[in-house]
């Protein structure tokens, strides 16, 4: 309802700051906050509404991998760089739910597994192969044959990747944490 969404003053004359942000969704928001948090005097600036654009439309996944194949990004780049970026990914992911944690923001943020599934044969010999360069890497998944892709997710296709760490959440709710805990540190 009208009455509880935030709204924040419109901006009249000049201004000064270290950074400017321009637009209010959930990745300015967090920015500002990281910003704020650390000492930067930050201005975030909005035409409408904070969260209410392209956060709003969003799926609110919070992934723990860079949405690429890593098998792809060991090509390009080799073992050890892919790890380290998977990995980057991977924390980013898991400092973003505790910084929600942390500032108590009720989004509903919860831990979600996912699945990449094999629609044909020759994407599961893909996933499997993404599977033994994860694996080979250090890297957490679990390759379901189709028979346990059945059982476990009750899907009649092939086989699937499994990943865990991921996480859903309203992004809304979300992003309107974060621009409050942004303002209460200034921003």
């Amino acid at each position: 309802p009208s009455s509880r969404r935030p709204d924040y003053p419109l901006q009249r004359g000049a201004l000064t700051a270290d950074v400017v942000i321009v637009g209010g969704g959930l990745t300015a928001c967090a920015t500002a906050y990281a910003m704020a948090a650390d000492g930067v005097k930050v201005v975030l600036i909005e035409a409408e509404r904070i969260g209410r654009g392209e956060t709003a439309a969003s799926s609110g996944l919070v992934l723990q991998d860079p949405g690429v194949d890593f098998c792809d990004v060991e090509a390009l780049y080799g073992l050890r760089e892919a790890r380290r970026i998977f990995q980057s990914v991977h924390r980013a992911a898991l400092d973003f739910g505790a910084t929600l944690r942390r500032l108590r923001i009720e989004c509903g943020l919860d831990a979600r597994e996912l699945a990449r599934v094999a629609l044909a044969p020759e994407d599961e010999k893909r996933l499997r192969r993404e599977w033994q360069g994860r694996k080979g890497a250090g890297l957490e998944a679990v390759f379901l044959r189709a028979r346990q892709a059945r059982a476990r997710l009750q899907i009649e296709r092939g086989g699937a990747l499994q990943t865990r760490g991921h996480a859903r959440l309203d992004p809304y709710r979300a992003c309107l944490g974060l621009a409050r805990a942004a303002a209460a540190r200034d921003a």
